[in-house]
């Protein structure tokens, strides 16, 4: 079994068609989208994602092998969360790496563990009107699929920039088949155009973290009420278990609720950017020390 067919899986979600809105959930989804959509931008990274396994295996697995170790252009998508030009996006989609790092995949030659690193070389927000603008990497959390960017505001490209934030303060909580807006942004093809649709709540879990599954189109999607109230942001939660061929994917979309976001945001906004070479798969101490205190 090939990684690279493993990675693609992981990054691609299953999305079945979701319900198309009529009456007054229609014109407050357009609502939504008026208020929130310069919130939605484009983010242009150059990474290299390196890819091998622990101890012996296939040569093509080990770090620095066939399709491994080569910059690669990536264009996802982020949500501003503060106007200071502070961005999360989906951690995954930005290579694949941190869903496959310490992961057992079950090959041919036997049973061997995944080993990745993800180091990013350049990131630009690709603003709604097209400006792009130089921004840094300042957290990552590879347990919630999260990756925090912060823009160079010294830089020349965000002189008298506005930076158009969700308001993480106006959240909701939302139960099974309860009505939620999806907002997205297409990518460079169309135009990088923002995107609406209405569906429901499938499912929650509730333990060891809370998640909803939400028909979502792509990662980094935000997930609001139908009144308007932030309830998420569309992830991929990793998935259990060792891997093989015709078996479950390395992850599945989820939506992490907005409290948990908020509080990695409020660390994040105070981050110093991360220097060269860090991996996409190492923790943050502070995030560390709050997972402690919340669970005191």
């Amino acid at each position: 079994m090939k990684y690279t067919a493993i990675l693609a899986a992981s990054i691609l979600a299953i999305a079945t068609p979701a319900f198309a809105a009529s009456g007054e959930l229609k014109t407050q989804a357009k609502k939504v989208l008026e208020t929130n959509s310069d919130a939605i931008v484009g983010l242009s990274i150059i990474a290299k994602t390196e890819v091998g396994v622990d101890g012996d295996g296939p040569s093509g697995m080990r770090i620095g092998g066939p399709g491994g170790g080569k910059d690669q252009k990536v264009e996802t998508m982020g949500v501003i969360v503060d106007a200071s030009g502070l961005i999360v996006a989906s951690l995954s989609s930005i290579g694949g790496g941190s869903l496959m790092d310490g992961r057992e995949v079950e090959t041919p030659n036997g049973t061997v563990r995944i080993k990745t690193k993800t180091d990013i070389k350049e990131v630009k927000v690709v603003m709604p009107d097209g400006t792009e603008i130089p921004a840094d990497v300042v957290m990552k959390d590879a347990d919630l699929d999260l990756a925090f960017f912060k823009v160079r505001a010294d830089s020349p490209e965000a002189k008298d920039v506005k930076f158009s934030a969700v308001d993480l303060t106006n959240s909701a909580k939302a139960d099974v088949l309860d009505d939620v807006i999806v907002l997205g942004r297409m990518d460079a093809t169309m135009n990088r155009q923002p995107t609406a649709y209405t569906t429901e709540v499938l499912g929650i879990v509730k333990k060891p973290r809370e998640f909803l599954s939400v028909q979502t189109l792509r990662p980094a999607s935000p997930v609001f009420s139908a009144d308007g109230k932030l309830v998420g942001l569309s992830i991929i939660r990793r998935s259990t278990g060792a891997l093989s061929a015709g078996s479950q994917q390395p992850g599945v979309p989820a939506v992490l609720p907005t409290k948990d976001i908020v509080k990695i945001a409020a660390q994040a906004k105070d981050a110093k950017p991360e220097k060269a070479g860090e991996s996409a798969e190492k923790k943050d101490d502070a995030k560390k020390d709050a997972e402690k205190q919340e669970s005191k």
